[in-house]
């Protein structure tokens, strides 16, 4: 069956084609299936649906938990009536009071938390002495069975009271304890569960393991090892310095994380004991996101089941926005829609939400995943989502990752206890993803002081051409978001370039807040890791899973441009991908390729075949005589200079400026106007860009608000422009890496503005000056 684009799934057995996959494609589809929910609401706030009657409230809950979560509005026409509708109802069932319960848990407001509270306490009053739920008190399986308990009403109660507490509203400790006991009883010996116990009821098929319920009780198992963590553990004491607290419900969670990886699908339920339908596809589905979630598993048993999931889903969506029965796909909608279509597309379009979250940290633990503070990087991924209002996910690595799995987030955070040993096939990803733009953060367990110093020894080695620096209070990362006062400040130290530090190595213990997620207690070591994220992207937030993959492949260049950086005593290899990056520019746009030949150290003359030369840095470059004599010569001679602070470091932008208005003369040193044939594009046949307007990074535009013009500075010679001065950077930006207070170009004019030089620079370099050199 073709699908969505290039997505491919033809049969059970097959596995999806999900290369192209991209966050366009599933941000269109939560927005057509969120219109088709609204469209097929009435206007008193109510979804009929064959549910409406048996789960009063359930779909209408379901309604609005889904909008929330794709970021919709409360004042949403459609959601304002369903709430109005939800709030002056009580819901007589376990699975409807549950949803009503994530809805009000999203929502501000002295009421919404009044109304949280009240059904906190309706859920806890029927909860079972075996600790587990059933149906509710109207239910007619409970009117049969006072005593009834499912898996699938249980794990709904525990995520509803779960998300509730982080909410802030009170649960008792007890609580936890009671559930972790009747999921313990439930467990089955082939590591998965059934609908219920087994011994619950004469139909003793109920209790057999099958993919939702097992996927649901993994999930409900992550939730209770972090209650556990929040509630039970003992807090790090600065007299013993020592913390324990492995999970208590580890062999459960691997038996359970073995059995879906023996039963993986996606395109059905496995060991679904309830015929041949798969009336729950969905549910299940989002029952697997939960554990992917809620784990930071990236991939199980080698699947990456939020793009497989994605891509099933987009390829099940019909053409008025909503999923029917997957085993019909082209059901006419009128038809369906009365039963359960609006539940299903809900269903859907939570697990799409859940798919698509970018990761804000990969968490490699040197001792093993399930090691001490399991729970910190999960925590933290809550706590920005909820703070900031975007949903984001976490990853745990392994040290079999490559550079490709560190760049998928951000920040790269690495805890120990023992002693920092990095396996040594990982050095050359960490070096590729710091090089690369990454951040590292490094804590042991409880601060130990000998872990971290044996970590700065490592990256020390790895990056011998840093510098490392002690971690001052004055640092963007105790304020780029959060002031953090001086005395909250976690030690340690910083190691970087002359762009921004890269790795940070804490000796305080921070992860311990996380892990036991004390957000008011340890709320500065929240709000730490949120600035040292903002710090990380210049103050960008995590983008879709997919964001910028495409199907286009590199056009294969017809012609190639060379170019050299000038070495200098200074930093001079600043942004080393940058030139790659470039290059991709001008091969993707004009089918021209770019050769970064070995940089020149102007000891000697320039070899000929070089049109351009890129001097770059943040430390002012202090060149011999000896040296501006073969530069200057090699410009006379036809080539073009390209300078610019990479960062736009103001000590670098005033020597080069002098050191050209000493070499060309000041009164040759002028401003390029947007008129100037470099920046209009109108060269070699128009194919330049046209560069009137430049937008530029935060930094510049908090010192020059209304800034949104070129600022370049040129020397003409022979009637071309032979040397360029950016005084704003143009090769960070131009690598793409963000890079916090920096004074550059955006990214995208960065890269216009330096396919310009290499074009004309080649083109005028073809085309030398008549008259003789100097």
């Amino acid at each position: 069956m073709a699908l969505c684009g290039t997505i491919t799934v033809e049969s059970r057995a097959q596995k999806a084609d999900v290369a192209f996959l991209n966050d366009a494609q599933v941000g269109m589809a939560i927005r057509r299936g969120l219109e088709y929910l609204y469209r097929c609401g009435k206007p008193d706030g109510t979804w009929q649906t064959k549910y409406s009657q048996q789960y009063v409230g359930g779909v209408e809950a379901l309604v609005v938990l889904t909008a929330l979560s794709a970021g919709e509005r409360p004042s949403c026409p459609a959601i304002e009536a369903a709430l109005i509708y939800l709030n002056r109802i009580e819901p007589p069932t376990v699975y409807a009071r549950s949803l009503r319960m994530m809805v009000y848990a999203r929502l501000s407001g002295t009421k919404n938390a009044r109304r949280l509270a009240a059904d906190v306490a309706w859920l806890l009053k029927h909860q079972n002495r075996s600790g587990g739920w059933g149906y509710g008190p109207e239910h007619p399986t409970t009117r049969l069975r006072a005593n009834w308990t499912d898996m699938s009403n249980s794990q709904l109660a525990v995520l509803a009271l779960s998300e509730a507490a982080c909410a802030g509203a009170h649960v008792p400790t007890a609580i936890w304890r009671t559930c972790r006991n009747y999921w313990h009883r439930a467990h089955n010996k082939d590591g998965g569960w059934g609908y219920e116990p087994f011994g619950g009821s004469a139909a003793l098929r109920r209790g057999n393991s099958y993919g939702s319920m097992t996927a649901a009780s993994v999930a409900t198992l992550f939730i209770l090892t972090g209650r556990h963590a929040a509630q039970e553990e003992p807090a790090y004491n600065i007299v013993q310095k020592r913390r324990s607290n492995p999970p208590p419900d580890l062999d459960a969670m691997q038996r359970g994380l073995k059995w879906l990886r023996g039963n993986h699908a996606v395109d059905h339920i496995p060991k679904w004991i309830w015929g041949q339908g798969s009336d729950w596809l969905y549910y299940y589905l989002y029952c697997l996101l939960r554990v992917t979630d809620a784990g930071g598993l990236r991939t199980v048993d080698g699947n990456d089941l939020q793009t497989q999931i994605a891509a099933f889903l987009l390829a099940r969506q019909r053409d008025n926005g909503s999923w029917a029965d997957p085993e019909d796909p082209g059901a006419d909608a009128d038809e369906d829609d009365w039963k359960d279509a609006p539940v299903r597309t809900c269903f859907a379009l939570l697990c799409l939400i859940k798919a698509r979250k970018p990761a804000l940290v990969n968490k490699l633990s040197l001792e093993g995943p399930w090691s001490y503070d399991s729970c910190d990087a999960a925590n933290l991924a809550g706590w920005f989502s909820q703070t900031f209002k975007r949903p984001v996910t976490w990853q745990r690595v392994s040290e079999t990752a490559d550079e490709q799995v560190l760049l998928e987030a951000p920040i790269l955070y690495i805890s120990g206890s023992d002693g920092f040993v990095v396996p040594k096939k990982l050095d050359a990803a960490i070096s590729s993803f710091v090089r690369g733009g990454g951040t590292v953060l490094v804590q042991g367990f409880t601060g130990q002081a000998s872990f971290a110093g044996e970590a700065e020894r490592y990256f020390q080695r790895l990056f011998p051409d840093y510098h490392s620096e002690p971690l001052r209070a004055d640092h963007p990362v105790f304020h780029v978001s959060f002031q953090i006062p001086a005395s909250r400040c976690p030690a340690g130290v910083a190691i970087g370039d002359y762009c921004r530090m890269r790795i940070f190595i804490l000796r305080s213990d921070l992860s311990g807040a996380w892990h036991q997620n004390r957000r008011e207690e340890g709320r500065h070591a929240f709000e730490f890791f949120a600035n040292l994220l903002l710090y990380t992207t210049d103050m960008a937030y995590p983008v879709g899973r997919w964001r910028g993959r495409s199907r286009s492949e590199a056009a294969k260049p017809s012609q190639s441009i060379t170019l050299a950086r000038v070495k200098h005593n200074g930093d001079w290899n600043t942004c080393p991908l940058a030139m790659m990056r470039l290059g991709e520019a001008t091969r993707n746009a004009l089918g021209i390729g770019l050769h970064e030949a070995e940089a020149v150290d102007l000891t000697t003359d320039v070899p000929a075949d070089i049109p351009l030369l890129w001097l770059t840095g943040s430390l002012p470059p202090r060149l011999s005589a000896d040296q501006r004599s073969h530069l200057k010569k090699y410009v006379l001679a036809g080539g073009t200079l390209f300078i610019d602070a990479a960062v736009g470091n103001k000590a670098f932008v005033q020597a080069t400026r002098q050191m050209v208005r000493e070499m060309f003369g000041e009164a040759n040193v002028k401003p390029l106007t947007a008129q100037n044939t470099l920046l209009s594009g109108n060269f070699a046949g128009g194919v330049g860009c046209r560069l009137s307007r430049i937008s530029y990074t935060a930094a510049v535009r908090r010192e020059h608000p209304n800034l949104n013009t070129p600022v370049l500075l040129g020397v003409e010679l022979d009637g071309r422009i032979a040397v360029v001065l950016s005084p704003y950077g143009v090769t960070c930006p131009l690598e793409g890496n963000p890079t916090y207070g920096s004074l550059g170009l955006s990214t995208d004019d960065a890269r216009r503005l330096a396919v310009n030089v290499a074009i004309y620079a080649s083109v005028k370099r073809t085309h030398p000056p008549t008259r003789k050199s100097r």
